[in-house]
């Protein structure tokens, strides 16, 4: 699985660009707005990758809540039964229902796996073009601020004086498809159990009425 990087250090090197002097200014912003439509390209897909990521998990959720929600509603029938045949069918929807769970969750598993790898893909991108930008012939990352001498530019992503403050951002929607494909995790291992616990339910609940 591809990993982010990260430039953090020397994006902090450089708050801002200044136009060198001698250098053609009409190139030079060429290149620049060039590697800014770059970004801004890359921004496009994280935010395409990430909304559809998104609108699938809302979906995902809403099957299994509701199969949740549909089980314990069932559950709770079957504890006020008396009739022992009612038994035995709810029994059957309600094992049905937990084990349609876990392709529920299966899926959000690799959603969530996919929408990580592509998002991660166009962060990378994204920091290759942020390096790239410190070689623009005829910018300057000037070490004075008050020593600039040209026209100012914004770096790609962005200026502040005060460090990375894109940082925040990128851990954002760096970590929604981890976050995501983590709860899809849990809630796969919990239907597990639910359905390996019903099946003792259903030997024991059996094994009492063969009894009977």
């Amino acid at each position: 699985m591809a990993k982010p990087i990260d430039q953090e250090i020397s994006l902090k090197e450089c708050d801002y660009f200044v136009v060198s002097a001698g250098a053609g200014s009409n190139d030079v912003f060429e290149n620049y707005d060039r590697l800014r439509q770059y970004v801004v390209h890359e921004d496009d897909l994280i935010n395409s990758r990430l909304t559809w990521s998104l609108t699938i998990h809302g979906f995902l959720f809403a099957i299994y809540g509701l199969l949740l929600g549909k089980a314990a509603d069932l559950f709770a029938q079957l504890a006020k039964s008396t009739i022992p045949n009612e038994w035995v069918t709810l029994e059957h929807v309600i094992t049905g229902l937990l084990i349609f769970q876990l392709p529920v969750a299966i899926f959000g598993i690799v959603v969530g796996l996919k929408s990580e790898e592509a998002t991660v893909a166009a962060h990378n991108a994204i920091q290759h073009l942020l390096a790239i930008s410190k070689g623009i012939p005829g910018l300057a990352c000037p070490s004075i601020p008050g020593a600039a001498g040209g026209p100012l530019l914004p770096r790609i992503v962005g200026g502040g004086d005060k460090g990375d403050h894109t940082k925040g951002a990128r851990s954002y929607y760096l970590a929604l498809p981890v976050w995501a494909k983590w709860i899809w995790i849990v809630l796969f291992l919990a239907s597990s159990c639910f359905c390996i616990l019903s099946l003792f339910f259903r030997l024991w609940f059996f094994s009492v009425i063969a009894g009977k």
